[in-house]
C-alpha cells in the first residue's frame, strides 16, 4: 500500500529592519533544542494565521518576539518553500520601527539571541537572497524579456554555441535538474559561488558573475549595470533555448546609485591622480613594461611620465560592461582630476570585408540608445601614416546576443564598428569636460561569421597576431601623449 504524502500550503511572512546606521540587520538566532531549523539565525516574523491580516500578524510576531513596534512596512519580494509535503509562501517586507533601543529578546525559551548584526558579518542564513535584494536591489519589478537567439539567426552563425557556452557559470551547465528557473540580479557578490571556468591566468578581466541556488531558483549575481544583467539574461536563455531545455529567466534591475556604490566598494579611490588615464587592455602595449603593478583590490594599475603627462595604466579584475562605463567614468572622477580617458580593447566591425586580428579601429562619433554622442579624436593626427587603422561611426550595443543578422543589416546604416562601451565612456567624459578616445583592435566581424571570433579569441594564432597590435596601439598611444601641450 502505498503512503500518499498530504500537500498542504502555509503562508508565512518575515520583515527586514535595519538599525539607525543602515548598517546593521535585526536577526534572531533560534535555540538548538528547536524542532524546526534549530540554531538558525532567521529575520523577525512567523507564520500567518488562517484569516488573519498579513500585516496585522507581522506587527503582532515582531513586537511579540523583540519588543519593537512596526512604524512602517513595505511589500518588496516574494519567496517559495517546500518543505516534505508543505508549500510554504514567503512575503518579505521592509519594516521601520520607531523604538530600536528597545530590542529585547521576549522569547528566551525559542531565540538564543536577538540583535542588529552588520551586514558584512551576517552569519549563515536561509534568507541570505532576502539580504541580497535589499542591499542591491531597488525595485521589486521584475523582467520576463530575455531575448533567446537561434544560431542560425546571429551574425556568429554556430560560433555563437561556443561563445555561450563559455559563459555559462557551472552550476547553469551541470545542475538543469536543480532548479526551474534563473533569475539574475545586480549584485557584485564574490561569497557566493565562483565559476570555476574564470581565467585565473589573466591579470584583468577575469571575475564572471557568482552564483547561488535558492529553492528551486538559481540566481546569478552579475556586476549591477543594466546591460551586464541584460547581456547575461540574454546569454542564458540562449543557452537553454539551444539545448532544447524550458527554463524561465528573469532579472531584476538596480538603481544608478547601487553602480556607483559598487565601484565605491573597490579600491577606485586610491588609484592615483593623473593627467592621462589609459583604461582596458594595457598589460601588452608596450608602455612601463620596467614598472610593477600596484594596487590592493580589483583596480591595479602603472604610472609613469609620456612626453609633460603624468599616465596610469589602469585595469580592472571584473568586466566593465556596457553602460557601467559611463559609472565607472563618473565614479574616477570623484577622486581623479584627468584630464584625457582612453579606452584600449576590441570591437567588432560591420563592414564585410575586413578581417579579424588584422585592422585597428578609431572614430569620433558613437551611437547610444539611438542618441549620436561625439567627442575630439586626440588620434586623428597621428594615424594619418598608418594604413591598417580604420576611422568611423560605431554603435554602442549592451549585448553579443543582440547582434543577429537582423539588427546588424540596421546598425550599418549608422556605423562600421560595434561594441558595448565606448559611447557610454564618451558620454561621461562629454558630461565632465574630460577628452575622450578610443584605439581598439577588430577583433571579430559581425555581419558574416568568420574563422576568428570571439568563442575563439584565445587561441594562438590569435594571440599572437593581437599581441603585435597591440604594441602598435601603444606605439601611437606614446606618439600622441608625447605631442600633447
Amino acid at each position: 500500500m502505498e503512503n500518499h504524502l498530504e500537500h498542504t500550503f502555509k503562508l508565512y511572512a518575515r520583515t527586514v529592519i535595519f538599525d539607525a546606521t543602515k548598517n546593521k540587520v535585526l536577526l534572531l538566532k533560534k535555540k538548538s533544542n528547536q524542532k524546526i531549523g534549530p540554531g538558525a539565525w532567521i529575520l523577525p516574523g512567523g507564520t500567518v494565521e488562517f484569516g488573519e491580516d498579513i500585516e496585522i500578524a507581522l506587527i503582532r510576531e515582531i513586537e511579540e518576539e523583540t519588543n519593537l513596534k512596526i512604524q512602517s512596512l513595505e511589500l518588496f519580494v516574494t519567496k517559495k518553500m517546500v518543505i516534505q509535503g508543505t508549500h510554504w509562501l514567503g512575503m518579505y517586507y521592509l519594516g521601520e520601527v520607531s523604538n530600536g533601543d528597545d530590542l529585547k529578546n521576549m522569547e528566551q525559551s525559542k531565540h538564543e539571541t536577538v540583535q542588529f548584526i552588520p551586514l558584512k558579518e551576517v552569519p549563515d542564513l536561509r534568507d541570505y537572497t532576502v539580504l541580497q535584494f535589499v542591499k542591491n536591489i531597488q525595485s521589486n519589478k521584475e523582467f520576463f524579456d530575455a531575448l533567446a537567439c537561434d544560431f542560425e539567426d546571429h551574425s556568429m552563425g554556430q560560433a555563437l554555441e561556443r561563445y555561450v557556452s563559455m559563459k555559462m557559470h557551472h552550476l547553469i551547465r551541470i545542475n538543469h535538474e536543480c532548479f526551474s528557473r534563473v533569475r539574475v540580479i545586480g549584485s557584485y557578490d564574490r561569497s557566493a559561488h565562483v565559476s570555476k571556468d574564470e581565467k585565473n591566468d589573466k591579470r584583468f578581466n577575469f571575475k564572471r558573475p557568482t552564483a547561488f541556488l535558492d529553492g528551486d531558483i538559481l540566481y546569478l549575481c552579475c556586476f549591477p549595470s543594466r546591460d551586464y544583467v541584460k547581456h547575461y539574461v540574454n546569454l542564458i536563455a540562449t543557452y537553454f533555448h539551444n539545448i532544447r531545455e524550458k527554463k524561465m529567466v528573469s532579472s531584476i534591475h538596480t538603481s544608478d546609485q547601487i553602480v556607483y556604490d559598487a565601484f565605491r566598494s573597490t579600491n577606485i579611490t586610491s588609484i592615483p591622480e593623473v593627467d592621462v588615464v589609459l583604461y582596458g587592455n594595457i598589460d601588452h602595449i608596450g608602455i612601463f613594461e620596467d614598472k610593477k603593478w600596484e594596487g590592493e583590490g580589483d583596480f591595479l594599475w602603472k604610472v609613469g611620465m609620456i612626453g609633460k603627462k603624468r599616465v596610469i595604466l589602469l585595469g580592472c579584475k571584473f568586466s566593465i560592461w556596457g553602460d557601467a562605463g559611463y559609472f565607472f567614468v563618473k565614479s574616477l572622477e570623484q577622486s581623479n582630476s584627468f584630464t584625457t580617458f582612453v579606452y584600449i580593447g576590441k570591437l567588432g566591425s560591420l563592414q564585410l570585408d575586413i578581417l579579424p586580428n588584422i585592422f585597428l579601429a578609431t572614430g569620433s562619433k558613437s551611437f547610444v540608445y539611438g542618441q549620436s554622442i561625439k567627442w575630439k579624436n586626440i588620434f586623428q593626427d597621428e594615424i594619418a601614416s598608418y594604413e591598417n587603422i580604420l576611422v568611423g561611426d560605431h554603435i554602442t550595443c549592451p549585448s553579443v546576443i543582440e547582434e543577429t543578422k537582423e539588427a546588424v543589416a540596421s546598425f550599418q546604416k549608422l556605423g562600421i564598428f560595434i561594441d558595448p562601451e565606448i559611447g557610454h565612456m564618451a558620454r561621461a567624459c562629454n558630461e565632465l569636460g574630460r577628452q575622450f578616445s578610443y584605439l581598439h583592435i577588430i577583433s571579430d566581424n559581425v555581419v558574416i561569421p568568420r574563422d576568428e571570433n570571439l568563442s575563439n579569441e584565445r587561441d594562438e594564432v590569435i594571440l599572437k597576431k593581437r599581441k603585435k597590435l597591440f604594441f602598435e596601439i601603444g606605439e601611437i598611444v606614446r606618439k600622441t601623449i608625447e605631442e600633447m601641450d
